[in-house]
């Protein structure tokens, strides 16, 4: 007989900051650009039903973003940029088999050009360095999965009525 029971006594807390600046003090074509980022801080813990106490799983201590972008002329336009720490992902009965993402770090390019008040063109390109996803049970040097997601292309014309 096998069965799935909940946690108890689980806590999570954290703290964002976030900045966002365009940049509109700058001359002529250049007060299109601007920068948004944030910073998440989070922890948590849980009590698995055998007595453990363990992160919330899909918890990332740390996650950092920072885009760049450029919105002026009908034209909008960013590349991003994002770290997350480890997560873990799945709770064993043990901590040896515990599975964890490694951190991944990422970055994205969109683009959007409005050509009238119905017509859009858009582009984007995901995962632009092909990063790798890794999965580790228990400690960095046990992988138990590496998957590539490659880049993500989508390109398109968004018409409004």
């Amino acid at each position: 007989y096998t069965t799935t029971d909940n946690g108890r006594d689980g806590k999570v807390y954290g703290l964002e900051l976030a900045y966002n600046q365009p940049w509109t003090f700058l001359p002529g074509f250049l007060s299109g650009f601007g920068i948004q980022s944030s910073l998440s801080f989070i922890n948590g813990s849980f009590d698995t039903p055998s007595g453990r106490t363990v992160s919330f799983p899909g918890t990332s201590r740390r996650i950092t973003n920072v885009a760049l972008f450029y919105e002026k002329y009908g034209l909008s336009a960013r590349v991003g940029w994002q770290h997350r720490s480890r997560w873990l992902d799945d709770i064993s009965i043990d901590a040896s088999g515990d599975l964890y993402w490694d951190a991944q770090e990422r970055y994205d390019f969109s683009a959007r050009y409005q050509i009238n008040n119905h017509l859009q063109l858009y582009g984007d390109i995901n995962n632009l360095t092909d990063e790798l996803g890794v999965r580790y049970a228990g400690s960095r040097n046990r992988p138990f999965e590496v998957e590539g997601f490659g880049r993500r292309f989508l390109a398109g014309v968004r018409v409004t009525f």
